[in-house]
């Protein structure tokens, strides 16, 4: 609470006496400039800027104002356009703490599997002889067809891992049982890296942008998440070069 309170101080300072009509995107840049040269992190700047964000979308809905201004973040603007870059996935592995964690991480990024997907996995739905994951539908009725998933060498060994001290049938487990969330986990595993908000199902686009960066055809990516090439297309254009390995 009290990191919040400071976190608007910051925000009424900044913006405080200017008319959401003149909170321009410019503005909003100069704010995170500032904020910057004062030696305050990008992930402190992207918490001050969804706290102006969620102020002025209350105006709205409080019809004291008719719209908001758009707020862009470091975190990449709209929380549907963010994405990880291999620096911040690194960090991201490094601040985890729990193995549940660490394997739906690595799992997100190198499947582009859904989250509910990812816990509901069972060991008999991973051959690791073929190296293929098989992701069935999320129910009988499901239009979506059965999706299967080739075992990236980087991920095959968190895999082995698992497998080895595995206490149950559901290949993401915490003390013997199958999980129903980790976003406690993994948003503590963000707040330690201290990188720009991102929530689970960010680990989806980044699994696409990447294999963007890395020349896959738009077509062959979205048969592989299971998505529509307009999606995919869509996110190629917030895709940045940016290659390496995690």
């Amino acid at each position: 609470e009290r990191t919040r309170r400071w976190e608007f101080v910051a925000v009424r300072r900044g913006f405080g006496r200017l008319p959401p009509s003149l909170i321009t995107p410019a503005v909003v840049e100069t704010y995170s400039a500032d904020r910057r040269a004062a030696g305050v992190k990008d992930a402190t700047i992207d918490k001050e800027l969804r706290q102006l964000r969620a102020a002025l979308n209350w105006g709205v809905r409080q019809q004291w104002m008719r719209s908001a201004p758009y707020i862009g973040t470091p975190g990449g603007g709209r929380a549907r356009e963010r994405w990880l870059t291999r620096e911040e996935a690194a960090r991201l592995i490094e601040a985890v703490r729990e193995p549940h964690i660490r394997l739906f991480i690595f799992m997100g990024l190198y499947t582009g599997a859904r989250t509910r997907a990812l816990l509901g996995l069972c060991w008999d739905d991973i051959d690791l002889e073929t190296g293929l994951i098989i992701f069935p539908p999320a129910h009988p009725q499901s239009r979506k067809r059965t999706s299967v998933v080739p075992i990236s060498e980087t991920m095959r060994p968190e895999l082995l891992v698992a497998k080895e001290f595995a206490e149950t049938r559901f290949v993401i487990e915490y003390r013997g049982r199958p999980v129903n969330s980790v976003k406690k986990g993994f948003g503590e595993a963000v707040r330690r890296a201290d990188i720009a908000h991102c929530t689970p199902h960010d680990l989806r686009r980044t699994c696409a942008t990447w294999m963007i960066q890395a020349g896959v055809p738009t077509a062959r990516v979205a048969r592989f998440l299971g998505d529509s090439e307009k999606m995919i297309e869509r996110v190629l254009r917030f895709g940045e070069a940016d290659v390496g390995q995690v």
